[in-house]
């Protein structure tokens, strides 16, 4: 039984690999026929077009699991990834990332979408709360929304209680009150380098322990 079982693990692990490995090649034919450095048919341009949306959409799915109306979000967000490769994302790769792999540059961005959409959800819900004291709880879900839209509530929670006040302060009031950092230092009576630090840090201690970069499309 234990066989069997490392076996399925090695075939799942084996077909992950080849969907990236698929993406990886799609896109960068995509990037080479709009930059005319070769020509394909039209059915083999539906093809890697199907190819690429099926793997963002997995990916993007994911990252929405919490979301009742994932799907929909999720074709959206691609739609927006695409617009956004195709108004400069596909140069800046170019540019500056040439030579490297284009999975995780796209991931990333199809990620900071998401991100953007449920910022963008903060602003409609609340402009001001008061200075949390001791109890995070009532922007918890914000934050989790903000850094971890695909880690699961509880361990999102059970992260953030951890960070010091002030880490859990600075946060609140950046992404909630949406404060400026003078702002922020001023409340606090420390410079405004210091209120960057903090971010800086508090935003790393909840990567490090809730973030894994390679995240199964």
């Amino acid at each position: 039984m234990t066989i069997k079982f490392l076996s399925s693990y090695d075939d799942f692990e084996s077909d992950r690999n080849r969907r990236r490995a698929e993406f990886e090649s799609a896109v960068l034919l995509l990037m080479a026929v709009l930059n005319f450095e070769t020509i394909i048919s039209h059915r083999e341009y539906e093809k890697i077009l199907k190819l690429i949306n099926s793997f963002l959409m997995a990916y993007a799915m994911k990252l929405l699991a919490s979301h009742p109306n994932r799907y929909e979000l999720a074709e959206e967000i691609v739609q927006q990834w695409h617009l956004k490769m195709f108004t400069g994302g596909f140069s800046k790769y170019l540019q500056k990332q040439a030579g490297r792999s284009f999975t995780p540059y796209g991931l990333t961005a199809l990620r900071n979408l998401c991100i953007d959409y449920f910022r963008q959800q903060q602003k409609k819900r609340a402009r001001e709360q008061p200075l949390m004291e001791d109890k995070p709880a009532a922007y918890e879900s914000n934050l989790c929304d903000e850094f971890a839209i695909d880690i699961e509530f509880e361990k999102c929670r059970s992260v953030l209680v951890t960070l010091p006040l002030h880490y859990r302060q600075t946060l609140h009031l950046v992404y909630w009150s949406e404060l400026s950092r003078q702002e922020i230092a001023d409340q606090f009576d420390v410079t405004t380098q210091c209120i960057a630090n903090w971010k800086r840090r508090a935003i790393k201690m909840l990567r490090e322990q809730m973030y894994d970069p390679d995240v199964e499309a």
